[in-house]
């Protein structure tokens, strides 16, 4: 069995994949469900069959569902808390659910980091090209330098295009290749637009500083347009996070009193775990929004 080196650390272990595919039977009907999922993994790099990903997918679900069923049993025991059979069960449940749905969208989030560091470091990349063809150097020397650069994955991108032009390849079809399947579209633009240049005759350090000028431009547009974006979401988190928890237990504690009704400890926990678990989520939304520059 060949090693893939896109998963996650644990799941590129041979031993692992072996255990996962006892779960095939179960995986061979969901994967029914999940058409898009081949079209993802190639996006990002995983070579392997939907089946054996969706196999992996329900290994790590049930890893998940009984690590967080014993943990909270254990802590709800010690606290001597009513339920808390019920509760860790339910609680393990829910974390297995997502960690299940997590894994399966672990290729869009792959190729999302992918796209992110092509977006970061596309612009320095094309400042060195720029350089370098108005300092004389041929394009195919600029390219080369691009490849052997600290760019990230644009580096990376430029070297497949350079073992194909030694190869015998054209400069243009080569960078078309590269483009074609590349998930960023800002990356796609650009290569489209040498490779125009390079076909029509145009000058390339032309055609260069009009792309550099038009993605630093859109970078602006998008910082903007993400400060702008953070008013409504502060505002949100200040009253999910803040006005109405504080309000809510005051108004709990203050009803309890007059109704005689005797509110569990257990209620409170709850309540923070979910204020906690809003946090982490809420984090993460920002993360995603958030243009990279």
């Amino acid at each position: 069995m060949k090693k893939v080196e896109n998963l996650p650390l644990p799941f590129r272990s041979e031993k692992v994949r072996n255990l996962a595919k006892r779960l095939s039977p179960i995986s061979s009907r969901l994967k029914l469900f999940y058409p898009t999922l081949k079209i993802e993994l190639k996006r990002a790099g995983i070579e392997l069959d939907v089946e054996d990903y969706l196999s992996l997918s329900l290994l790590f679900s049930t890893y998940n569902f009984f690590l967080v069923f014993f943990t909270l049993l254990l802590l709800f025991s010690i606290l001597r808390l009513e339920e808390a059979l019920l509760f860790s069960f339910l609680g393990g449940l829910g974390f297995g659910m997502f960690s299940f749905f997590y894994f399966l969208s672990y290729p869009k989030i792959s190729v999302r980091k992918k796209v992110n560091d092509l977006d970061k470091n596309l612009i320095f990349a094309i400042r060195h090209l720029l350089v370098k063809v108005r300092s004389g150097v041929p394009l195919y020397d600029a390219m080369v330098g691009v490849s052997e650069g600290d760019y990230g994955t644009v580096s990376k991108e430029f070297e497949k295009a350079i073992k194909q032009m030694q190869t015998g390849v054209p400069e243009a079809e080569a960078l078309d290749k590269i483009a074609a399947l590349n998930p960023s579209p800002y990356f796609r633009r650009t290569i489209w637009q040498i490779t125009n240049a390079l076909r029509s005759g145009a000058d390339i350090a032309s055609t260069l500083s009009a792309i550099e000028e038009t993605a630093v431009n859109e970078q602006k547009i998008r910082i903007a347009n993400y400060g702008a974006e953070m008013n409504p979401f502060a505002v949100m988190y200040m009253m999910l996070t803040v006005i109405i928890p504080t309000l809510g237990i005051t108004f709990l504690i203050i009803m309890s009193s007059f109704m005689g009704i005797i509110i569990s400890e257990w209620i409170f926990y709850l309540i923070l775990f979910f204020l906690c678990a809003f946090q982490f989520f809420f984090i993460g939304v920002i993360k995603s929004r958030r243009p990279v520059v």
